[in-house]
């Protein structure tokens, strides 16, 4: 790895004493060496020294999509790593949806073995039900002990109370951490869109937010009876962020993310039939989109997820209702919640939802930018405007709304992570 030196950099780390100040790192065989003011270069160091240059913690995103194994024509793990760090990510769990879906201990250790030398830490995440079928726990302890303390059945409930609380259970005599997605499939006949007016106006059947609602009641009923933490992945609407910032009150160990997609987009999107705005969860409307924004600001939302999900053009150039849910994101996601949030939060607090919570999310502890720590950062310009589809994506796939001249707000420069 080169030796560095970055002049005139903001550090953004809500967990350093340098948070806030301008200052040059020096940064000397992967380790943080000096951090001050006007160090001298040494012959031999590349410099960076960017216009109104940012400078946290290396990025941490706890959903995205790697497609490998089985969809490698959407998504690899080298292109994936590829977008990751052109987003600024140093770290990213991969969801268990592949084919297979990943319930074995050597599946674990082949995406390890496959990812080790790529520029980006990918965290397999197992399921907690064998091919997340909600019936069988995996050989959860087995599982860890491959590599991953990550458990997740992707985007299905277990309906069987019982046996996600023996997950939990399980999962907390290791440190293991459990993430559920919430939602009820017995009470909608479709997953397509937010039922509403949008869905209304479109004519297409929707998803009520209720049926998110009822799991997340559920499962803080668990929790608080086992008092063992639990992770919702993806919350969607304002029933279910008041749930959990009722939880978290009364101090249970609750945390939970918002998916990208739901945080900057509402359902109106969907009425000119654009396949590219069908996610799940589906977006909702724009009183759901700013109960999540506010849930950022006061830390009822722990971290904010890509949900990166390639599909390959098929699958997405067709009827609405037939289309394959998703979009790819992860190139965009800091500039996304920049867009979204700049009316709302400090750059402190967004950067901790990519930074610190997750890390809290992942039972992790935090990285920091102080002298002596190992070198994982993130260097951006919060405040240049960019404009996505600009150039070309280094995802395999393209489903994505962002074409034309949509323009964001912040432009990442590039990860030093070693």
């Amino acid at each position: 790895m080169k030796n560095y030196l970055i002049q005139n950099a903001t550090i953004v780390d809500e967990q350093s004493k340098w948070n806030g100040k301008k200052v040059d790192i020096l940064i000397e065989n992967n380790f943080i060496k000096k951090i001050a003011e006007n160090i001298i270069a040494p012959e031999d160091y590349q410099l960076i020294n960017y216009t109104n240059l940012h400078v946290s913690p290396g990025f941490i995103d706890v959903r995205a999509n790697g497609c490998e194994p089985g969809y490698e024509w959407k998504e690899t793990l080298e292109s994936l790593s590829k977008a990751a760090e052109k987003g600024g990510y140093t770290t990213v769990c991969l969801s268990p949806e592949t084919n297979p879906f990943v319930s074995t201990a050597s599946q674990i250790e082949y995406i390890l073995q496959k990812a080790k030398n790529l520029p980006v830490k990918f965290m397999p995440v197992s399921g907690i039900t064998k091919d997340g079928q909600g019936k069988e726990l995996t050989e959860m302890f087995e599982n860890f002990k491959a590599g991953t303390n990550l458990f997740f059945d992707g985007k299905k409930s277990i309906s069987n109370s019982k046996l996600l609380a023996l997950a939990l259970q399980y999962a907390n005599d290791f440190g293991g951490k459990i993430f559920h997605y919430a939602f009820d499939k017995n009470f909608s006949t479709s997953l397509t869109i937010n039922e509403g007016i949008s869905a209304t106006k479109s004519g297409i059947k929707g998803t009520p937010a209720i049926s998110e609602e009822i799991i997340v009641a559920r499962d803080i009923h668990i929790v608080r009876h086992l008092n063992i933490p639990i992770h919702f992945a993806g919350i969607s609407s304002k029933g279910s962020i008041d749930l959990i910032r009722a939880a978290k009150k009364e101090g249970l160990a609750i945390t939970c993310d918002v998916h990208i997609n739901n945080l900057f987009f509402d359902d109106s999107v969907i009425q000119n039939f654009d396949s590219n705005y069908k996610v799940l969860p589906p977006l909702r409307e724009e009183s759901n989109r700013v109960a999540l924004l506010n849930a950022i600001v006061d830390d009822t939302i722990d971290a904010i997820a890509s949900d990166h999900s390639p599909q390959n053009i098929e699958l997405k150039k067709v009827e609405f209702d037939l289309a394959e849910y998703g979009t790819i994101t992860i190139e965009n996601t800091f500039s996304m919640a920049i867009t979204a949030l700049e009316k709302f939060c400090t750059l402190s607090k967004i950067v901790n939802k990519f930074t610190i919570g997750p890390s809290k999310v992942m039972g992790n502890e935090s990285i920091k930018i102080e002298e002596g720590e190992k070198v994982c950062l993130t260097l951006y310009q919060p405040n240049q405007e960019i404009f996505p589809g600009a150039v070309p994506y280094s995802s395999l796939s393209s489903n994505t709304p962002f074409r034309g001249n949509i323009k964001l707000m912040g432009k990442i420069y590039q990860t030093i992570y070693s």
